[in-house]
């Protein structure tokens, strides 16, 4: 009788906080991204201190994927992600950055929320990667793979290891290439 050997994917196209980050991010120039909708952008304004926004924003990101991982090992995460996310940022104690983030948010909800916006378009890759998975599916099960991704639309960078099985895509056209998977399984 021989071992059946078995392989995980998982894949999360919902998360709106860690989207509404990047958004956020991306709008303040903390990275260069040409995956939003252009007419989205709200920049701050002159008055505002931008390398200051910058540094809060790029603290608020690590806790929220630090959030993210502690969350997915399944332990309780010291504050909840709506601490963090939603039209009242107060919780965040970095004032400039939580102004901010409300002129962001009405921008970041419409186009999230649209029937063509971000929530179905990561839904969409989610399903075209798992498909591409399948391609993989007799290496992914030899080597007891696995793996769940959590999908953003666009990020400050492709990958983000957050545990040996977890990794943040803020790129999700990568999981539709043959040289990630190659790479992932070390064919």
């Amino acid at each position: 009788m021989h071992e059946r050997s078995e392989w995980q994917l998982s894949i999360a196209d919902d998360l709106e906080y860690l989207n509404f980050a990047a958004f956020a991010g991306c709008n303040l120039g903390v990275f260069q991204c040409r995956e939003w909708p252009a007419q989205l952008f709200a920049t701050p304004t002159k008055s505002d201190d931008v390398e200051l926004l910058k540094h809060q924003w790029e603290r608020w990101w690590q806790a929220l994927l630090t959030h993210r991982a502690l969350e997915k090992r399944g332990e309780a995460p010291r504050v909840s992600p709506q601490q963090y996310v939603s039209p009242d940022f107060r919780g965040l104690n970095m004032q400039e950055l939580s102004e901010y983030l409300e002129t962001q948010w009405p921008l970041f909800h419409g186009w999230w929320e649209m029937v063509v916006g971000g929530k179905v378009a990561l839904a969409y890759y989610s399903v075209r990667a798992a498909n591409y998975a399948m391609k993989y599916k007799d290496v992914l099960a030899e080597r007891q793979v696995k793996l769940h991704l959590d999908l953003v639309f666009a990020g400050p960078v492709v990958e983000t290891k957050l545990s040996d099985t977890h990794l943040v895509i803020c790129d999700p056209l990568v999981l539709l290439r043959k040289k990630w998977w190659d790479s992932l399984v070390q064919v």
